[in-house]
């Protein structure tokens, strides 16, 4: 009976949260009435391309098949980031877990990705941010779980992530980049003998591969867009200025709580930080110094 009492209360501090993510942004989806912005992707579904000058062709591919379903519906995309937030905030809990977490760390991770200003405004409409987003927290999750010593073989689901994410924005590659430079100052390099990273890199790529095309064919137009954008829109922020934002946008309460967080290690922690290969600690290993009073089992999600 306590087991299952205990199994009834792990599966409700995963799914509980995320549910409520997904009611509220529901509840809330006509907000303040149409934003441009959704008006914009749903003429691109009605064209559709292989990109577009300001954006891959994901978005607007989503929003036709919306469309497909529920008509020209501005809510029924807001449904969709709806469902967005609500995997992401799940996605961030399962990963604090595999860092060495248990149910309170996933709890206070998943307090922290729902109650996000940015997040709070990004979900609220639909754009290809919602789902950019999404995608982050499920490539960090492949991640971790590779990282802290899973099959090589989740490189094949990464690259898919991956390639299927730069089809929605270019940014992905970002991370692509951070996770290589990350592995290579944590000398982990036994990650790139295995053959499933290259195989999952060549999947991401191919996936990728129509919109380079398109903007080959069609003169590099994002570039000009984005520098175009550097120089009449984006104010540049100096090095306090960006920190500023940050607490802006992850919200100021995060801070103290990453600190406290910080402030012991659990047996799980403890093994997450010291997996090994070839070469020293995981590249995401500092992160996996969650406290954890629940017991100590290895992940099972």
């Amino acid at each position: 009976m306590v087991d299952s009492g205990r199994d009834h209360f792990e599966f409700l501090a995963r799914w509980a949260l995320p549910l409520t993510v997904l009611a509220f942004f529901a509840a809330t989806a006509s907000g303040y009435g149409v934003f441009r912005d959704e008006l914009y992707y749903i003429a691109c579904a009605r064209h559709l391309d292989w990109g577009y000058v300001d954006h891959p062709p994901l978005v607007a591919l989503i929003a036709w098949l919306a469309r497909g379903v529920f008509g020209d519906s501005w809510i029924a995309l807001r449904m969709l980031s709806a469902a967005a937030a609500a995997g992401t905030v799940l996605l961030v809990g399962d990963a604090a877990c595999d860092l060495g977490g248990g149910t309170w760390a996933r709890l206070m991770a998943q307090v922290l990705a729902a109650t996000a200003p940015v997040y709070l405004s990004l979900f609220s409409i639909y754009s290809m941010n919602g789902s950019d987003v999404l995608i982050w927290a499920g490539l960090g999750r492949i991640a971790v779980r590779i990282l802290a010593g899973g099959s090589g073989k989740l490189w094949l689901a990464f690259g898919i992530v991956a390639g299927i994410g730069l089809e929605n924005k270019i940014d992905v590659a970002l991370l692509g980049g951070g996770l290589v430079a990350g592995c290579v100052l944590a000398r982990r390099f036994d990650v790139f003998r295995s053959r499933w990273l290259w195989l999952g890199g060549a999947c991401a790529a191919a996936l990728f591969a129509p919109h380079v095309v398109w903007q080959a064919l069609h003169g590099w137009p994002t570039r000009e867009f984005v520098a175009n954008a550097q120089r009449d829109k984006i104010t540049p922020l100096g090095p306090i200025g960006f920190v500023a934002q940050q607490f802006l946008m992850a919200g100021p309460w995060v801070f103290p709580s990453r600190s406290r967080a910080w402030a012991g290690f659990s047996p799980r922690a403890e093994r997450a930080r010291s997996v090994r290969s070839d070469g020293p600690r995981s590249p995401c290993s500092s992160c996996s110094r969650l406290r954890s009073r629940s017991r100590t089992t290895s992940p099972r999600r």
